[in-house]
Formats: C-alpha cells, structure tokens, sequence
C-alpha cells in the first residue's frame, strides 16, 4: 500500500477518535453537571420550603403571645375600670383609693407599663408606673375623644409616641368610664405596652443573622421591629412597605408569605404575615435569604468542587485512553508494516512457500506454489497440505506433522530418500522440502520451503 495513503488512513482514524474521544468527555461531563445542578436546585427549592415553613410557624408563635398578651391586658384594664367606676361617688373619683388600688396593683406582675386614669375633661388623675405626671391632659388624644364621644366604644387601640433614640412606638389599650347610675362619660382609663415589653414577645425567637420581626397595626405603621432602625433612619414609623407585601396583603388580608428585599438595608427575607386574631395588628417574620441558603452554598461549592475534580479525573483518563489508542495504532502500523514485508519476501520468493497450522491446514502460499501447483490461492487455503502429496505419501504424513509439532526445528524432509509433490492436474514432480517453525500468538505455524527438481533431475 502506498506510505502516504497509510499515513493519512492513520491521521484520519486518529481525528475520528479524538473527536468521539472529545464528544464523550463533553456529553459525560454535561451529563454530570446537569444532574448536579438539578439537584442543587431542587435543594435550594428545600430550603427555601423549609424557610417559608418557619417564618409561618414563628409568625403563628409570635401571634399567639401577643394576642395572649393583649387579652390578659385587656382583662386586667377592665378589672381597672371597674374599680374605678366603683370609686366614683355622684360623678367623682376619689383620687387616694385609687392611687392605692394601682399601688396594690403593680406590686401584682401586670401586662402593662403605665397606667392612667382621667375625668371627663382628660386631665390625669391618678397614674403609676412610667406614665406622665397628674394633672397632664391627653383630652386632644384621638382615642379619647372616640371613647367621649361613643357611648357603644369599647376597647380602643392606640399607639404612643415614637421612643426617643429608637423610633418605636407602644400600644395603648383605653376604655370608656361611665357613672354607674347614669351611663354619662366620667373619663378614660388607658394603660400603655412600651416597646420594651412587646420586644419580649421575640424573645427566644432563632432568626439567625439578619432576620426580622416587626408588628405593624392595621395602617400598616410600624410599632416595634428587630433589627431596630436607626435613630436617624427616614423611613421609621413610616407606612411604606414592599410591593410584594402590598400584592400579597391584597389576596390574602389575614395571612400570607412573600419575598422581598428591604429598603433601608437591602437584605432579601422570606417573609410571613399573620393578622393578630381579634386585634388590630400585624406580626411580620422574615428569615434573611443569605442565612437560610448560607448551607446551601456550602453544600454547592462541595458539590461544584467534587463535578470539577470528576471532570478533571475523566480529562486525564480520557487522555491516557488517547495515548494508548495512540500507541496502539503505531504498534498496529509496525504490525502492518512488518506483515507487509513479510508478505513481499514471500511472494518474491524462487521457491515455493507453504504455511500451515500445526494440524496441517493450510494458511497462506505464495505466487510461486500457484505456479507451481496450479491451484488459485483461494483454493489451497484452508484445506489440509495433503492436497499437494501424491495419495501414497499421504497415510505417514500426519505422524511426520505431529512429531515436527513436538520438537519444532529447521529441518529438511526426505534425507536419503526421493520427495514428490503433486499438481492439480494429477502430474507427479520431484521435490525438495524443507520445514521452519514460525511461533505466533495464535500457536505454532510450519513453513514448508517447497524446491521444484526437475530442471536438476534432467
């Protein structure tokens, strides 16, 4: 075969394995990419699942204390009122009994801060705890002029003054005095939650690094949050709120979950929102995304870090597979190549070359056994040397192949005796054979060097 057409059959096999080498890499590796980012995003998806779980079990928690709060203040501010309608003779309050109930009182752990007690006119006539001094009005307070003037006015909620250097405000719970006899407004009794007291509702809540917990009444002004605004932050006590917790407010007034990104410090949470059963008031959790899903990178980057080490695995195998193929196909070409001259000493051989297995089949000839013999190549090949002996010759022929096979040696045949071989068309001719053994991977082949003697005979 031309050397140059080898050559490029050799380049051309080397391209196409690369090339299958290549797509293999490229589609096992995507393969394994993809599997690993399907299953990061469906972990992502986890936790972000287990963190809207907890912002609605936390919210549902913080929900519970503050309406249980609320009530057993509420309670008591109606034990309060009772006294105090109790003290009240022809439409006056006696002063002194009543500093001394709410001294007795707040001996007693009550739900509330300040207590505070007006006549009709809103003047402060009996207060404790911290709440402003006698004598104060609060008849220009909102939630005093409703409870003046509605009769049916029950519990009215408010809310205080931000707190200096904080910006939060308390909730104020007031009731309506009347005479006992007349029903005419006699004044209000109010008592005050600080901040301080509703920040103990959090208390114990896990929200991680950058969570959030706020309560906001129903106009969706903020009363307390954790993390506090700064003093000087614009946006406290305002009513602005994300456009997420707006849509979602809108479908779901008494509950719901959205994720936003805060505007004053531009963390995204997860949050959750639960009307409080039965009082004007929101309680919000957020869970920052940066914690929740702080897990989940690591197990990301562990997991990206083990998709690379296994891209780089299968690279260098996939590289040492290349080197092989390619030493292999060298070794393939010099087996081709020594097969190629080998067969060219064979057919320009003078004499006639035989090759046959250890059993006598024959497996290659040359152009001069055709010549000789007159058989076509195809039909020697295969069938057993025998063919060539005249039939007389042929009943010692096997032994004589076996005890070659037992101790195989250059060797000449027919010492001291006349060797004929026969022609397809039946001539006898005089021969001289000589036998080489040739070992191979597949077993013991016999070369048979056949010399045509008639031209030596005459």
């Amino acid at each position: 075969m031309n050397p140059r057409l080898v050559f490029f059959s050799r380049l051309s096999r080397l391209a196409t394995f690369s090339r299958g080498l290549v797509a293999g890499f490229v589609v096992l590796n995507g393969l394994v990419l993809a599997l690993a980012l399907v299953s990061l995003a469906r972990n992502r998806d986890e936790h972000r699942s287990r963190a809207v779980v907890a912002t609605q079990n936390l919210a549902q928690l913080l929900e519970i204390n503050l309406q249980s709060s609320l009530q057993r203040a509420d309670r008591e501010l109606l034990t309060v009122r009772e006294e105090v309608e109790r003290e009240t003779d022809e439409g006056r309050i006696d002063v002194r009994a009543l500093n001394d109930f709410f001294a007795r009182a707040f001996l007693h752990r009550i739900d509330f801060d300040s207590l505070q007690v007006t006549d009709a006119s809103g003047t402060v006539l009996a207060a404790a705890g911290s709440a402003p001094l006698p004598q104060s009005s609060i008849a220009q307070q909102d939630f005093f002029v409703r409870l003046r003037d509605d009769p049916r006015a029950r519990t009215i909620f408010a809310k205080t003054a931000p707190a200096r250097g904080t910006q939060e405000s308390g909730i104020i719970l007031a009731q309506r005095i009347e005479q006992r006899h007349t029903g005419e407004f006699a004044g209000v009794v109010y008592a005050v939650l600080e901040p301080d007291r509703l920040h103990g509702a959090f208390s114990g809540l896990d929200l991680g690094t950058a969570g959030l917990v706020a309560i906001r009444d129903l106009d969706l002004g903020s009363l307390v949050r954790q993390p506090q605004l700064p003093d000087n932050d614009a946006t406290a006590g305002q009513r602005a709120i994300s456009s997420a917790f707006r849509q979602s407010l809108y479908a779901n007034p008494d509950s719901g979950t959205f994720t936003s990104k805060n505007g004053w410090d531009g963390v995204e949470r997860t949050n959750t929102y639960r009307k409080v059963a039965g009082y004007p008031y929101f309680v919000i959790v957020g869970l920052s995304t940066d914690d929740y899903l702080r897990g989940w990178r690591r197990e990301s980057l562990t997991t990206l870090a083990l998709t690379g080490c296994f891209a780089l695995v299968t690279f260098v195998l996939s590289e040492q597979l290349r080197r092989l193929w390619t030493r292999r196909e060298a070794a393939i070409a010099m087996l081709a190549k020594q097969e190629a001259r080998f067969r060219m000493l064979l057919e320009w051989a003078p004499d006639a070359l035989v090759i046959t297995d250890s059993n006598g089949l024959i497996v290659m000839i040359n152009q001069r056994t055709e010549t000789m013999f007159g058989y076509a190549r195809g039909e020697l090949v295969g069938r057993s040397v025998e063919v060539l002996l005249p039939e007389r010759f042929r009943s010692t022929h096997s032994d004589m192949v076996r005890r070659f096979a037992a101790q195989p040696e250059t060797r000449k045949m027919g010492i001291g005796r006349s060797l004929w071989a026969l022609a397809k068309d039946g001539r006898e001719f005089p021969v001289n054979i000589s036998l080489s053994p040739i070992e191979t991977e597949e077993g013991l082949l016999i070369n048979a060097d056949i010399r045509d003697m008639r031209g030596l005979a005459k």
